[in-house]
């Protein structure tokens, strides 16, 4: 039961990252360290028989968490974010960076070579070039009605993208939709569910199209993750990097930098804390699989 209690809560902290732009789903999974065992779950369950139970048990405990998060703090993010963005974002930047010892220890095989460094920056090439998006300021001109059947198409095809970004770690699935001016509209969608009002013309085509995101998004990075772990760590590795960029205020910074690096070694300090869940003894979702630790086919190893 307490286990149940705690993934929950572990859901709430990732309903949480699909609210707040910059702030990415994945990375977040990662802190909690349950990456693996959720893009497992969401890429094999609906091929694996014989662990389908175990996938939907795990799934709807940490869903409910996340969904019962973002409509109740929807309203709250907004405001803190609006308050003191810089002080937030440095605090995400912690976090961002405690991670790293972990994704070192993703795969039993890391050591560096050309192809593992190419994968990191190309991870780290994909977030500065969303950061350089956000600086163009290209999320001003693509505005539908949701109303209107074109526009729940438009928010499905944003939400899409968005779930399958939110799993990835250094891509935020809430910048997408501010990318694509649908965030204040499923802002305000997410508050008026905590009072009991649906906006159906919203909420439907965002939840399914957020949901097929995430499930195309896991079952590809699960096959990466099997097939080439090490690679797709050190690819992950450069994702999350280039987040501690990416999540720069983009309004520039007027925070004292003391309150500023308290913030970020407050963040550093978290997954730091946590442990190491390897260290438990609880395989991984390759390893119960029954795959080598580097089954992947490195050309220049």
């Amino acid at each position: 039961m307490l286990k149940r209690v705690v993934l929950m809560l572990k859901g709430a902290a990732f309903g949480l990252s699909n609210i707040v732009p910059g702030m990415t789903g994945g990375a977040v999974l990662i802190i909690l360290g349950i990456y693996e065992q959720f893009v497992d779950a969401v890429g094999n369950l609906a091929t694996d028989r014989e662990r389908r139970r175990e996938y939907i048990l795990f799934l709807a405990t940490l869903g409910i968490g996340a969904a019962v998060a973002m409509v109740a703090f929807a309203r709250a993010v907004t405001w803190l974010l609006d308050l003191r963005p810089a002080l937030i974002l440095f605090f995400f930047k912690g976090l961002l960076l405690g991670t790293v010892p972990s994704l070192l220890k993703l795969n039993s095989e890391m050591r560096l070579t050309a192809l593992r460094v190419v994968a990191a920056l190309i991870g780290v090439a994909v977030v500065v070039a969303f950061k350089a998006l956000e600086r163009y300021g290209l999320s001003a001109s693509l505005t539908a009605e949701p109303r209107s059947l074109p526009g729940m198409a438009y928010l499905f095809a944003v939400a899409f993208a968005a779930g399958g970004a939110n799993i990835t770690p250094g891509i935020s699935g809430a910048y997408l939709f501010l990318l694509g001016g649908t965030y204040g509209p499923i802002m305000e969608a997410l508050s008026a569910l905590g009072r009991l009002t649906i906006r159906w013309e919203i909420i439907l085509p965002t939840g399914l199209g957020a949901a097929l995101g995430i499930i195309a998004f896991a079952k590809l990075i699960d096959t990466a993750l099997k097939r080439a772990p090490a690679v797709t760590g050190y690819a992950i590795l450069g994702l999350v990097l280039g987040s501690v960029y990416g999540l720069w205020p983009s309004e520039g910074v007027s925070e004292h930098p003391l309150l500023l690096a308290l913030c970020l070694v407050a963040g550093l300090a978290v997954p730091l804390l946590m442990g190491r869940r390897v260290a438990d003894g609880a395989p991984s979702p390759r390893s119960r699989a029954g795959l080598q630790p580097e089954a992947e086919r490195d050309a220049t190893a």
